[in-house]
Formats: structure tokens, C-alpha cells, sequence
């Protein structure tokens, strides 16, 4: 984020330097040129964001992939361990009636 904020000041900055350069009665092709450049980095700006961006999206997707397979694995173990308390109960109950009870 601090990359965007500090680009933008950059960015702001030159253009406010092209302003200040209006005043000093520069040339307009030597006004254009620095526009030229603060566009041009605007755009490559623009394109990191939309690159981060999209990054962004791939490692959020990635997340949910792995959240749905830990949570398979949750409910998994859940169903095993509910399997292994109706076996602890049968074998209670046939050592129950093994012993005469």
C-alpha cells in the first residue's frame, strides 16, 4: 500500500512541478515532454498496481482452495473419530456381556 501512497506523491509532486513550470513561461514542447514522462509513469504505476492486484487475487483463490481441504480433512477426522467412539462403545458392551454383566 505504501508503494501505491508514495507513487501517487510522486506523481503529484511532478505535476505539480509542471504547473510551476507553466508560471516560468517554459516552453510548451518542454511542458509536453514532462507530461509525457509523469504519464508514462502513471501508466507503468498503473500497471504494477494491476499486476499486484492480480497476484493478490491468486494467493486469496489459493487460500479458499486450501481452507476447503482443511476442512475436509477436519470433517474427516471428525467422522473417524465419532467411527472410533461407536467401535469403543461395541467392544464395552461385549466385554460387558463377556464378564456376565
Amino acid at each position: 500500500m505504501s508503494f501505491t501512497a508514495n507513487r501517487q506523491a510522486e506523481i503529484l509532486n511532478a505535476i505539480s512541478a509542471v504547473a510551476a513550470l507553466v508560471t516560468d513561461t517554459s516552453t510548451v514542447d518542454s511542458l509536453l515532454e514532462q507530461l509525457a514522462v509523469v504519464t508514462a509513469e502513471r501508466d507503468a504505476a498503473l500497471q504494477h498496481v494491476s499486476s499486484l492486484t492480480a497476484e493478490r487475487d491468486a494467493a486469496l483463490s489459493d487460500k479458499a482452495a486450501l481452507q476447503a481441504r482443511l476442512d475436509a480433512i477436519v470433517a474427516d477426522i471428525q467422522a473417524l473419530t465419532a467411527a472410533d467412539a461407536q467401535e469403543d462403545a461395541a467392544r464395552a458392551a461385549i466385554l460387558a456381556k463377556a464378564q456376565g454383566n
